[in-house]
């Protein structure tokens, strides 16, 4: 009951489940979902409060009916009271989204068909969270199918929900336009243009699909097609109904697995970057800082099969160059396309394949270390400079028991003055061009710079948007990658793509 400006009090004739639903809709107006064009909301509709009383509702009425239902299914129930708590459920979803609203009603369906994996505890809001993400993971893996685009970096810049205003910034909707294979296109857009389809339209048809995708929020204008049913591979199709948090396994490459591919230790940059970017496998066991990058292989970093020279970077050791197979990734690709689909850890590890896509990081402390997957050396390295001020740190770090790089050789590789030099030392002039610099002329793995970054109060946060977002994406990026590669080379690769003013130019030799 309310009361008027008369003192007449005004009845309600709807409760507050519908009330908070009223109010979800009115947001969801406010924001576009509904299709429309948005815009201001008319009415002072303090939109917070909806939040707070949804997630109320989702714990305490979704939930519970939810429960109950089950409840009933999996005993004995009556027909009326199953349909009432159905309709309770349904009545429910209109708190939801619209694309909520449709996962809810195919999980329903799942869990009437018997068709649903229950775990205790989980809440029906997780169930549809899940459906969404696998859904959306499926038509970011149809895009890559179709164009053979880099699978990162489609995923970075659809989290962080580009507009039609900041879509061109910084060049990734172009550098992601330049990773698509062409070969592959054309086959795709031959199919769904038919007669339609001309070479000379391939690039504007290209833009006009990623840009789409994009700007969408993740939906494709293209429902599968004869080019779907012909490539779906069936390792694909095991990685779309795997559940999310289910662990890796590993994989026996068998002759029937081995069909059309071939093994190989040698990857060139360009095509590490990408695999990089698109292998959740291959950035796992990179971001471990067990592998270093040394002359295009991907080797165990221990002193066994690696050494420093007199300016501390690092080569092969001749007992590595002999048992290749002991401490360099494998790579199982397909024979034609190139096509990365396993990764093989070398048998100083666990020896052990692994689906291009595997989620490692699910694996636990132990597990990895039972798979090797974790680097004593960084560790050393993370302990002797324990409790350490920065400068401090990056002397202990040259030192010729750890990287055996003098000041005068970290001046000579990177090009850092000896004014900047001496400051950083005692804590001064610690910009992040600075400190990265010094990162990679001394060659140390990601763990130890980003600990430095740290010291310096200059930590990579790749929530940033714009600008300073995009470069410390790249920071990370070279960083993890390219940290036992030749500083030269890594100033050169930042000059093909515009970024050389992230390091210091190397000295002109």
């Amino acid at each position: 009951m309310y009361s008027a400006e008369d003192g007449t009090d005004i009845e309600m004739l709807f409760d507050e489940i519908t009330y908070l639903i009223l109010l979800a809709r009115y947001k969801e107006m406010a924001g576009g979902g509904g299709g429309g064009h948005g815009g201001d909301v008319p009415y002072d509709v303090k939109i917070h409060i909806t939040e707070y009383d949804t997630t109320k509702i989702d714990a305490e009425y979704m939930n519970t009916r939810f429960e109950k239902f089950l409840k009933l299914i999996q005993g004995e129930y009556d027909q009326e009271t199953l349909d009432k708590t159905l309709t309770d459920l349904h009545k429910s979803f209109s708190m939801l989204s619209a694309e909520e609203q449709k996962y809810a009603k195919i999980f329903l369906h799942d869990v009437q068909a018997g068709n649903a994996r229950i775990i205790p505890g989980k809440s029906f809001r997780e169930y549809i969270s899940d459906l969404m993400k696998g859904a959306e993971n499926a038509r970011i893996k149809r895009v890559v199918r179709r164009l053979g685009c880099y699978e990162r970096l489609l995923r970075e810049m659809l989290a962080k929900k580009v507009t039609k205003e900041t879509i061109e910034a910084h060049g990734k909707f172009d550098e992601l336009k330049a990773s698509v294979d062409n070969s592959k296109a054309t086959e795709f857009f031959t199919v769904v243009e038919h007669q339609n389809f001309r070479q000379s339209r391939l690039a504007m048809l290209v833009d006009a699909y990623l840009r789409y995708f994009l700007l969408s929020g993740g939906q494709d204008p293209y429902p599968e097609n004869e080019f779907d049913r012909k490539h779906k591979t069936k390792v694909e199709t095991v990685s779309m109904e795997t559940d999310s948090n289910s662990k890796p396994v590993g994989v026996v490459l068998t002759d029937e697995v081995m069909e059309g591919k071939t093994i190989t230790t040698s990857v060139k940059k360009a095509k590490l970057k990408e695999w990089y970017s698109e292998s959740k496998a291959l950035a796992c066991m990179v971001d471990t800082d067990c592998f270093a990058y040394v002359d295009n292989k991907l080797c165990v970093y221990n002193k066994k099969y690696l050494e420093r020279d007199d300016k501390g970077k690092l080569f092969f050791t001749e007992y590595a160059k002999a048992h290749e197979e002991e401490c360099f990734l494998q790579f199982v690709m397909d024979k034609e396309t190139g096509e990365l689909h396993y990764i093989t850890l070398p048998s100083s590890m666990a020896s052990k394949t692994f689906n291009y896509y595997d989620e490692l990081s699910a694996l636990s402390d132990d597990e990895k270390l039972s798979l090797g997957l974790v680097n004593e050396i960084a560790r050393e390295m993370l302990a002797a400079i324990n409790g350490m001020e920065f400068g401090e740190a990056l002397a202990a770090l040259m030192d010729k028991k750890i990287c055996n790089v003098s000041f005068r050789t970290l001046k000579s590789v990177t090009g850092l003055d000896n004014t900047t030099v001496s400051n950083m030392k005692k804590g001064k002039n610690l910009t992040k061009e600075n400190v990265v610099s010094c990162c990679l002329g001394i060659h140390i793995p990601f763990r130890l710079s980003n600990r430095l970054l740290q010291l310096a109060e200059r930590p990579l946060d790749l929530t940033i948007p714009g600008a300073k977002g995009e470069e410390n994406t790249i920071y990370d990026q070279i960083l993890h990658l390219y940290w036992a590669e030749d500083y030269s080379d890594t100033y050169a690769e930042l000059v093909a793509i515009h970024y050389e003013h992230l390091i210091h130019q190397p000295p002109i030799k």
